[in-house]
């Protein structure tokens, strides 16, 4: 897979990752490792004389908070089903050895054994989950996203096969009602989707990535200019589908579903179902869950904002997901200021892998305007 054309995706020239059946002499099957790195340039955003907000805080090259640590984040996908399967990491840089493995979330009990030379190490997997496979330290963790096999939309509206995908222009699709969107096992689409307002029945799936490498994260952290770079985003919508992506390198939030109806009721009964999203800038909000009865399971977040977002609504369940926060935000923001809605309520978070924060010491945090309510949150 050649990844020079892909701005912000890497192949990694740190691990190799390779699985089988288990219990079994088959031999192992590659899986590619793709690589991200820390390069997001730390602004001064929020100095109070306008003059000097562009200043650099931190570059590129420089580490500590408020940017956090972490020097890259890699990850491998592969599906398998109907049996165990056999994890072998091969470690490739020259002199680097495993002194330690730490394999989160830690309650799955994942133990991995360490070759003699210390350069490969092994562990079985039971079933698909999603982990973070961390050697020596957690500066360049390995994720594993691990999947039941899919089956893919071959007749859908607008179908990415296996390669490299540019969206035209500004790299912005527009999806409308009862449109499919498929990215299939092996496609990588540099873009966002822009969902048509108040639109619903949208199906956006599959087993590719979807990059926004090649954007920069905005200086100007206005709404209008945070909203023209979501990954996912629109100002409302029902029944929609979000499943199996990959998201990585996203610039600002990563699916924001409004509700700008007056009447608060234009975004219900959405699910976002095993998605992965692996993204180092400011803003990268995971998923907003704002409206009625949305559904968020089995997801993977690795950001640098608030994990989960509701502006008002509720009936909403969250529940079976592995979080890693970066140095802004929570793993909860309650917001109510939308207008039509006066409350959050009934809403609940449930099996939460919380397996890493780099800074607010808060895991949930609410605001709100004059007369609105939150309750019955678990």
């Amino acid at each position: 897979l050649d990844l020079s054309s892909v701005e912000g995706l890497y192949a990694s020239a740190a691990y190799r990752v390779e699985v089988r059946r288990a219990g079994t002499a088959d031999a192992f099957a590659s899986c590619f490792v793709f690589e991200t790195r820390n390069d997001w340039v730390y602004y001064d955003f929020f100095n109070r004389d306008p003059a000097l907000r562009p200043n650099v805080l931190r570059a590129a090259d420089q580490f500590g908070n408020p940017k956090a640590d972490i020097r890259t984040a890699s990850f491998a996908l592969f599906s398998f089903a109907d049996t165990a399967v056999e994890v072998r990491i091969t470690l490739l840089q020259p002199g680097m050895v495993a002194n330690s493995v730490t394999i989160r979330p830690l309650r799955h009990g994942h133990a991995a054994i360490i070759a003699p030379d210390r350069r490969t190490l092994t562990f079985t997997l039971p079933s698909p989950q999603k982990l973070s496979v961390e050697i020596n330290d957690r500066l360049n963790p390995l994720f594993l996203f691990a999947d039941a096999p899919d089956v893919p939309d071959l007749t859908a509206t607008h179908y990415f096969g296996p390669g490299i995908h540019r969206i035209p222009g500004n790299g912005t699709l527009t999806v409308r009602s009862n449109e499919r969107v498929y990215l299939a096992a092996g496609a990588i689409v540099e873009g966002r989707f822009a969902l048509q307002a108040n639109s619903a029945n949208i199906t956006i799936r599959g087993r590719g990535i979807l990059s926004r490498g090649e954007w920069p994260h905005p200086i100007d952290l206005s709404f209008n200019s945070l909203t023209t770079q979501t990954t996912i985003g629109t100002s409302g919508s029902h029944h929609l589908v979000i499943e199996g992506l990959t998201i990585v390198q996203s610039t600002a939030w990563q699916i924001a579903i409004e509700d700008f109806s007056a009447r608060g009721d234009a975004t219900h009964h959405n699910s976002y179902l095993n998605l992965k999203m692996v993204s180092f800038a400011g803003n990268t909000d995971g998923i907003w869950v704002t409206g009625r009865n949305n559904r968020v399971r089995d997801c993977f977040i690795f950001n640098n904002d608030d994990a989960f977002v509701c502006k008002g609504g509720g009936d909403t369940v969250i529940s079976d997901c592995v979080v890693w926060g970066g140095p802004w935000g929570h793993l909860l923001l309650l917001h109510t200021i939308l207008a039509g809605f006066p409350s959050i309520d009934n809403l609940t978070l449930e099996n939460i892998d919380e397996i890493g924060r780099e800074g607010s010491p808060e895991v949930l945090w609410a605001s709100g305007s004059a007369g609105r309510t939150i309750s019955n949150i678990t």
